[in-house]
């Protein structure tokens, strides 16, 4: 007997997994356009996707209830709120300097 996870945001976490997994697939045939499209809206996971997570859009009261979550480091260190989305879609949209990257990058 195997271990069954009894919270629905376990299992939400798992299906964010499969996400990162399919879209890392994508990027290895060079299907940017997919890789993106997955990204904003998801496929496996019923609540949230990848840019939800990425634009702090899931937990967003918490974050800001605690004052020092590491969400609020990153952010205050390259002065945006939003910097781990900007940076994910800079990449899939094969913007400068990442539009020299090789797919294995």
């Amino acid at each position: 007997a195997g271990y069954i996870a009894k919270s629905s945001f376990a299992r939400e976490f798992a299906n964010m997994d499969r996400d990162v997994l399919q879209i890392d697939i994508f990027l290895k045939f060079q299907a940017y356009g997919v890789a993106l499209d997955w990204y904003v809206h998801g496929w496996n996971s019923a609540m949230h996707s990848l840019r939800d997570f990425a634009k702090n859009e899931v937990v967003p009261a918490l974050s800001a209830a605690s004052g020092s979550s590491y969400y609020s480091v990153f952010a205050s260190y390259y002065e945006d709120a939003e910097f781990a989305h900007n940076l994910i879609t800079s990449i899939l949209e094969l913007m400068p300097p990442y539009n020299t990257a090789s797919s294995e990058q």
